[in-house]
C-alpha cells in the first residue's frame, strides 16, 4: 500500500535490531551500563571477558552487550 507509512511498508524490525555494542561515555560504569540494557553487571563483564564486574571502563571503550559479540 503506497499510502502506508514507511515503517509499515517494510514490516517490523528484526529482533537483531537491538544494539550489540555500547560505547562508554563519561561517568558510566559497568553497573550503570548494565542497568541501561536490563542485564546484570556480571553478565556484561562476562560478555567482555572481564575478570570481575568491578572492572573500570574507559571513555570510548566498546563493550559487547551479548556473549556472541566477544
Amino acid at each position: 500500500d503506497p499510502a502506508a507509512p514507511a515503517a509499515d511498508r517494510h514490516g517490523p524490525k528484526p529482533a537483531s535490531a537491538a544494539p550489540t555494542y555500547h560505547i562508554v561515555k563519561r561517568g558510566e560504569t559497568l553497573v550503570s551500563i548494565s542497568k541501561k540494557y536490563k542485564m546484570t553487571p556480571r553478565a556484561l563483564a562476562e560478555a567482555n571477558n572481564f575478570r570481575t564486574w568491578k572492572t573500570r571502563v574507559k571513555i570510548g571503550q566498546r563493550l559487547a552487550l551479548t556473549e556472541e559479540q566477544k
